[in-house]
């Protein structure tokens, strides 16, 4: 990507300075070790500074390259994988998820007394949208049986414990009548896993992060590149895994890692409508589409509303989307964490027009 001074793209270089004055400050308060930030604007890269330190034992300075655990913002490269299945015909995204997962093809959907049928099967859309009637679940205080459940299909189970164990729950709620941040992604990834007979990371690492030069993004570390790899505090929970050994699945919903330049090429790939540098992913339409408000009037969306930084947004597939002209409360400041360390947008944010 080229490199320019930000005023050549109509923004300021004194005030993109106040990112890294934010950030020292939070580093100074030991609220992180370290982040590093890489705004482009119209395919130029204009800001890319590292801060704090690595977090490892060292006290290592953290490298511009430093890998990060990415979390959430695994979604849209699984997204982007689907969809390339969905241009070769070989994937339909209106077709119900146990048309590829046999597992998950008779669900039912929980009530207060019980279960009911549903009134209709989950689709892969559904899935990809998060209105699937599957959820995260949740271990807090006064949680239901059931979420607690949901809590635990993890990336530490295999693909066949995972899909065994979410097909013998029922549906949080009837598909395609309510959003809920969810396992949706994950199961898509099970799906793309049916349908190509590889394993998530393979099938995306030939489909999506080869073909971008994502040559920092995986599901596993490697040992060699383990001294760029960012760590948490000890205290924090995030960073109990051992980034070096694959999962028992491939999380399409969370699993991966990678860095700021790697995740700028891919959100660059998006934002000029599904190709980056001769390499052509997904056709211009199919990237509207993925970016559209997928949800209608019959969607409830009272679980969105509970993400402040999305208040204003609708979803498509696997990003939020924009619905009001007015940047909502926090968002600004949320956006510039895509590739900070240890932050978890949950939209995949992408920039539809810069």
């Amino acid at each position: 990507m080229p490199v320019a001074k930000p005023e050549s793209v109509g923004l300021s270089s004194r005030r993109l300075d106040q990112i890294g004055a934010a950030l020292r400050a939070e580093i100074a308060r030991n609220t992180m070790p370290g982040a590093v930030v890489a705004v482009a604007r119209k395919g130029t890269l204009v800001y890319y500074e590292a801060f704090g330190k690595l977090g490892d034992p060292a006290g290592s300075p953290m490298p511009k390259n430093a890998i990060f655990p990415i979390f959430s913002m695994t979604k849209p490269l699984t997204a982007v994988g689907a969809l390339e299945l969905f241009e070769q015909g070989r994937l339909m995204l209106n077709e119900p998820v146990g048309t590829y997962l046999p597992q998950l093809d008779k669900m039912a959907v929980a009530t207060q007394t019980g279960t009911e049928p549903a009134r209709r099967k989950p689709t892969v859309q559904d899935m990809m949208r998060h209105t699937a009637g599957v959820t995260y679940g949740s271990t807090g205080e006064g949680e239901t049986e059931l979420s607690k459940q949901y809590a635990g299909l993890t990336g530490d189970l295999s693909a066949g414990e995972f899909l065994a164990k979410l097909g013998s729950l029922p549906l949080q709620y009837q598909p395609g009548t309510k959003w809920d941040y969810s396992l949706g992604l994950d199961v898509t990834g099970l799906v793309i896993e049916a349908i190509t007979s590889q394993r998530l990371g393979q099938y995306l690492q030939g489909q999506v992060l080869e073909p971008l030069g994502m040559v920092d993004t995986s599901f596993a570390v490697p040992v060699s590149k383990v001294g760029r790899l960012a760590k948490p505090f000890q205290k924090d929970a995030m960073g109990k895994r051992a980034p070096t050994s694959p999962r028992g699945h491939d999380g399409g919903g969370g699993g991966t890692f990678s860095t700021a330049a790697d995740y700028l090429r891919f959100a660059e790939m998006l934002r000029r409508g599904g190709s980056l540098d001769n390499v052509h992913l997904l056709g211009r339409k199919t990237v509207e589409f993925m970016t559209s408000d997928q949800l209608g009037p019959e969607v409830d969306i009272g679980e969105l509303r509970n993400y402040t930084n999305l208040n204003g947004y609708g979803f498509g597939l696997s990003v939020a989307v924009r619905r009001a002209r007015v940047l909502p409360e926090l968002w600004a400041l949320r956006a510039t964490t895509i590739g900070a360390a240890w932050a978890e947008p949950t939209s995949g944010w992408i920039p539809r027009k810069n």
